[in-house]
């Protein structure tokens, strides 16, 4: 069925964008914004934190939008365009960030940025997952061993090609 097509393919967008950023963001504060280890004993954790509160509140929100009476396709569109644009938007205002003003390596700044994208990452807890349930009742588990074992397929490939783009970059200092 196309539905279950849908959910793998947001799943592995997901899990293959969240896993660079989340295997990769300590280098990059370390080498682009010059984040010491004792900076980054407290920046590190801080976007795992705002993903916890924004599940929170894309839970929150989905409920109050089903209330409301929302048509539950478009509360799962929702949160699935919130959850997958949000951490988009984030990576391009870093990048944006480092080609306008390429002297300022503001760690904090960074944190902040990568915070929010992952405070709306998590969006993606009240769109893709729960619509497994929404489509199949019976076989829920199963959709989503298969989703889940292809999405970790692109998280495993993208970290080391993310490290072999960034190794054959003319510069380090993106963003």
């Amino acid at each position: 069925r196309k539905e279950v097509w849908a959910i793998i393919a947001t799943n592995f967008g997901s899990d293959w964008g969240s896993t660079i950023l989340f295997n990769w963001m300590p280098s990059y504060l370390n080498e682009v914004h010059h984040a010491s280890l004792d900076q980054m004993m407290y920046l590190a954790p801080l976007p795992y934190i705002s993903m916890f509160f924004g599940s929170l509140l894309a839970g929150v929100a989905a409920d109050h939008m089903r209330k409301r009476n929302v048509p539950l396709h478009r509360i799962r569109k929702t949160m699935n365009a919130i959850g997958l644009m949000g951490p988009c938007t984030s990576v391009v205002i870093l990048g944006l960030w480092g080609f306008f003003y390429p002297s300022s390596s503001s760690s904090g700044f960074a944190s902040v940025v990568l915070m929010g994208g992952f405070f709306t990452l998590s969006a993606v807890h009240a769109g893709y997952k729960p619509n497994i349930l929404d489509i199949s009742q019976q076989y829920p588990g199963i959709i989503y061993s298969i989703s889940n074992t292809v999405a970790s397929l692109g998280g495993v490939a993208g970290v080391p090609l993310t490290g072999l783009f960034l190794a054959a970059a003319p510069s380090r200092a993106v963003g």
